[in-house]
């Protein structure tokens, strides 16, 4: 895993809700946009742009819709991501101090699908909103960093000059 992911359990782990909930959301987000990297073909200009602030994948729902519809990740984790950015944005809109045990905010938490493998030992009440909040983004994390890991080793896409060397394609039939 990598080190953001791990100090990201260490010092969450006794922050306030509102801190958990954003830094959950973000740390999320730097992973699928990593995820995305990995699929991509090496263009770091055109990525830079694509994953900027304005850019076209910028925000973390349209992350997680693309990851969701070209195959990286199965629709239980595309669910779970939509679940936890509506926690984060609950907590992040709010002039009022919430937690975990709000309403609105519980019943989200209550709805993420957990594996039952991905508490660990001493968590601290892990049947509680916020509980499941941290064990739904431990989950989702697991999730994305080992599909990047499989498509590390597999290897990135080949770009189109490689396919079509020049950017020519004669001699090459297209059967329509």
């Amino acid at each position: 895993m990598a080190p953001s992911i791990i100090e990201f359990w260490e010092q969450e782990r006794n922050e306030s809700d509102r801190s958990l909930s954003i830094s959950g959301a973000a740390i999320i987000d730097q992973q699928l946009k990593e995820l995305l990297e990995s699929y991509f073909i090496v263009a770091p200009k055109e990525t830079k742009s694509l994953f900027s602030s304005t850019g076209a994948l910028g925000a973390l729902g349209v992350r997680n819709q693309i990851a969701y519809v070209i195959g990286l990740i199965d629709k239980t984790t595309y669910l779970d991501i939509r679940l936890i950015q509506k926690i984060r944005n609950k907590f992040a809109h709010s002039h009022l101090r919430i937690d975990f045990s709000e309403p609105k905010v519980s019943g989200l938490a209550s709805s993420l699908e957990i594996p039952q493998w991905v508490g660990e030992p001493g968590d601290n009440d892990p049947e509680s909103p916020r509980g499941m909040f941290f064990s739904g983004v431990r989950g989702v994390l697991w999730h994305l960093v080992t599909e990047q890991a499989r498509l590390k080793k597999e290897g990135r896409r080949q770009s189109p000059e490689g396919i079509f060397p020049f950017g020519g394609r004669s001699g090459i039939e297209f059967n329509l």
